[in-house]
């Protein structure tokens, strides 16, 4: 099914009220909207990042790199930093983690487990 085959949905009221996303059409939160669902999956998932926990500056350098498209050029200048720092990071983002940002499928678990992590 593509998704313009399903009428705009709301979020019901069973969306715990701190996400504030409560009055978003359904298709705008998809991601956050389904790992917030309790499970076992969600804490696993946020898990993927605890390596970062004593490297702030590696959480939010992924952040970052995640917000801005994967373009290193536009995280490195809003992180203040050299390229080559940019890609030291990353560097370390991987070995820390064992998820690369620049595999698509690792950059996708890496962007989720970003999430799953501002919602634990």
């Amino acid at each position: 099914l593509h998704g313009d085959e399903h009428p705009p949905q709301r979020l019901d009221e069973d969306v715990p009220a701190h996400l504030g996303v409560a009055d978003l059409p359904l298709d705008d939160v998809l991601l956050e909207y389904q790992l917030a669902r309790p499970g076992d999956a969600l804490l696993r998932l946020a898990a993927k990042l605890d390596p970062l926990e004593e490297h702030p500056y590696l959480l939010e350098t992924l952040r970052v790199f995640v917000d801005h498209g994967h373009n290193r050029s536009r995280s490195a200048s809003e992180l203040c930093v050299h390229r080559n720092t940019l890609d030291y990071r990353l560097h370390r983002v991987t070995t820390l983690t064992g998820l690369d940002p620049a595999v698509p499928a690792e950059a996708r678990l890496l962007q989720a487990a970003l999430v799953a992590r501002d919602l634990v």
